[in-house]
């Protein structure tokens, strides 16, 4: 198939520059030769100019500095006002594409017309990538309601069709530190058709015990983060069995925390009336989080 649509891949960085040029690097590396890359500077405060030396010699690479630290939702979006591609992909810069990642994904989504695609994804810690972990969970179409208690979609193995931000007002939430690409994900797939590029792992994902899912108080944080998102009146009318599974999630995750009444304070701002603090009473009735929570934050 010959396409050649221009395919924008944003790598938001702060500091962590050698990571930052291997992050490039995997992307001037693409078997497909139409894209530009958006290089967001989100206020590093380390030298930068190893990059900036490197990537001068590349005129498909557009440095864009923030002139404050918006964090990773303020400095992707920051790249998706500069991106100019008919498609939209994003890169983090600790993380690294396959060679054909692009091309393959690219042909994906013009074939299937689709608005918004994932890969499979394989995890690494090893600067060789010498120990590669198959994350194969995400390995299905994740379609809506679904998403809304599990959505196991890598950011790094995301791409969209640019008709997906032309026509709404779909950004990452900049109020959001952890969790705001699974919120933006969850909105996209309730509007827009998605599919995964099945059994073939096309993105390495760095696992060095600072990711989200890795670390409880972010983890945590992030589930607080998407139910707050998604606890409108309308999912909790029409798929409260779905929120339900994410917040015995969130349950599961505040008992590995230590400061669980400040944790459970965020809960509050939550719609509770259909079933959410139900739960909550019942998992204190039942003594099943006895010694975490006090009843005077429900």
């Amino acid at each position: 198939m010959n396409v050649d649509c221009l395919v924008t891949v944003i790598i938001p960085f702060y500091n962590r520059i050698k990571y930052t040029i291997d992050a490039v690097k995997s992307v001037q590396q693409q078997t497909y030769n139409n894209i530009e890359i958006i290089l967001v500077n989100d206020k590093s405060e380390c030298d930068i100019s190893e990059l900036i030396k490197y990537i001068s010699c590349d005129a498909r690479i557009k440095l864009v500095d923030n002139i404050r630290n918006k964090g990773a939702s303020g400095a992707r979006n920051t790249g998706i006002d500069y991106s100019n591609g008919d498609y939209i992909a994003f890169l983090d810069s600790d993380d690294l594409y396959h060679p054909q990642k692009i091309k393959k994904q690219v042909e994906f989504m013009y074939k299937s017309g689709c608005k918004m695609s994932h890969t499979i994804y394989q995890t690494f810690s090893a600067m060789d990538r010498s120990d590669l972990k198959l994350e194969d969970y995400s390995n299905k179409d994740i379609l809506f309601p679904d998403v809304l208690s599990c959505c196991p979609i890598a950011t790094p193995t995301v791409m969209l069709d640019r008709k997906v931000f032309n026509t709404t007002n779909f950004r990452f939430n900049e109020n959001y530190d952890y969790g705001e690409d699974i919120c933006l994900w969850i909105d996209i797939i309730k509007n827009f058709p998605s599919r995964v590029l099945k059994n073939e792992s096309l993105t390495w994902v760095r696992k060095d015990g600072r990711n989200t899912i890795d670390t409880p108080h972010k983890l945590l944080r992030g589930i607080f983060n998407i139910l707050h998102h998604i606890s409108t009146e309308e999912n909790l009318k029409l798929y409260p069995e779905h929120l339900k599974q994410l917040l015995l999630s969130c349950m599961f995750s505040v008992l590995l925390q230590e400061d669980n009444k400040k944790s459970i304070k965020r809960l509050k701002a939550i719609p509770y009336r259909f079933f959410l603090r139900p739960i909550l009473k019942l998992l204190i009735d039942k003594n099943i989080v006895k010694n975490y929570f006090d009843k005077k934050y429900l």
